[in-house]
């Protein structure tokens, strides 16, 4: 702990908008993984018509699919869950109920009950688990408080106080862990444009704050006579044992470890970055011709990444070794994505990762769309490296039921 108060400092130091000198602009061939120098420029504005299709073998090894157990007590319900998994265990918060699964889909538990008393919560907005203590956090709605179970009893411990800085929504990963008895917690966009905002704040399991990091966007009154959008997400997320961080709106993603904080990756958008007032006065969808970057997901080789522009959902990828931003070429599926030439299902595309892992993405689906979409036509012409593997996907499917719980895919990427 002692040593955590010089990175902190350090975050106040790095301004969101660095630009930082880089030798890559000078290489026109392809390096190897392991030679790559950092900061990478990523020039979307010049490789923008740049169009090329994803393979999931290109960056995976395998790809599994595990069905939640269906009794009475483990109803998952449709709408859009808030999904956590470890390396133990899966949870899922749908219709009031925190659930707990073990890695192959047995039910386990319900942690807490809906409600207001003790160990009780109406909704929530985050969670996140220290398997070496076996202490579960849970971040409540309307409570201002992280409650605590144990893991294995389900036992209520207690709680502690935090700052309402998340708002009312479930957000993908919005605290993690950054060492014993530590947090890093993200602030919710709708939060933004206030004089006191945070990007984040760092705290201990008691509820104290450690630090925070104001936005050089953000932090300022606004007039409330414009109306200010939060376009923009907020995103932490952990690669070669390290976090990688980045501010919605910002062009710098950056990477901490060992209490320092570099720019690794510097986003020149070109003629699509859109003026800051005008980005943050309209809706997405009401401005056509400006990029906004949404969420992250990273390989040894690529970066891959979301991104709206002229108000549709896209989809692109850095590769790391030649230098280039690739818009992502629509697979012939209805699922937009990563094509799965592993065994030949639907297109791949990560909603989550395994807590502290930058080996495992996770995907989910309703049972029922999974069956109308993944038919035995589509399987009879799809493309698969692995004949053994599709034939087992196809027993899979057979012995699927159209109100099964939900289908977790984990794909197991190459080292």
């Amino acid at each position: 702990m002692k040593n955590l108060i010089p990175f902190l400092s350090l975050l106040f130091l790095l301004g969101c908008n660095s630009k930082v000198k880089t030798p890559q602009e000078k290489k026109k061939t392809v390096e190897p993984v392991d030679k790559i120098e950092y900061p990478q420029i990523i020039n979307i504005g010049k490789d923008f018509k740049n169009s090329k299709e994803l393979r999931l073998s290109e960056i995976a090894d395998d790809i599994e699919y595990i069905k939640l157990e269906k009794t009475p007590e483990s109803l998952v319900g449709g709408g859009n869950p808030g999904w956590y998994v470890t390396s133990e265990y899966i949870f899922v918060y749908s219709q009031n109920k925190l659930l707990q699964f073990d890695r192959l889909g047995k039910f386990i538990k319900q942690f807490g009950r809906n409600g207001r008393g003790p160990g009780e919560f109406q909704s929530m907005k985050g969670m996140v688990a220290d398997e070496s203590k076996n202490i579960l956090y849970v971040i409540a709605n309307f409570k201002h408080v992280v409650l605590m179970y144990d893991l294995i009893t389900g036992e209520f411990l207690g709680n502690f106080p935090v700052n309402d800085y998340l708002g009312a929504a479930i957000m993908n990963r919005p605290i993690q862990m950054l060492g014993k008895d530590t947090f890093i917690v993200l602030t919710h966009p709708f939060a933004k444009f206030k004089p006191d905002y945070s990007i984040f704040e760092i705290i201990d399991n008691k509820g104290n704050v450690l630090n925070k990091r104001k936005s050089s966007l953000f932090s300022f009154q606004a007039d409330k006579n414009v109306r200010r959008i939060p376009n923009g997400n907020n995103q932490i997320w952990f690669f070669n044992n390290q976090f990688r961080f980045y501010e919605g709106l910002n062009d710098t993603v950056y990477n901490f470890k060992d209490f320092k904080l570099e720019p690794v990756y510097i986003f020149d958008l070109g003629k699509y970055k859109g003026p800051f007032e005008e980005m943050t006065t309209k809706f997405f969808k009401e401005i056509p011709g400006y990029i906004l970057l949404v969420s992250f997901w990273e390989t040894q080789k690529y970066l891959l990444f979301g991104f709206l522009y002229n108000g549709k959902s896209q989809r692109g990828f850095y590769d790391k070794t030649e230098g280039k931003f690739y818009r992502l070429t629509p697979a012939e599926d209805i699922q937009e994505g990563i094509i799965n030439d592993i065994d030949g299902g639907l297109s791949f595309w990560p909603s989550h990762s395994v807590e502290h892992s930058d080996r495992e993405w996770i995907y989910w689906f309703d049972a029922i769309e999974l069956k109308q979409k993944l038919t035995e036509e589509y399987l009879g012409i799809s493309e698969a490296k692995y004949l053994g593997k599709k034939e087992n996907l196809k027993r899979f499917m057979k012995g699927l039921l159209v109100d099964d719980n939900p289908i977790i895919f984990e794909v197991k990427l190459k080292e």
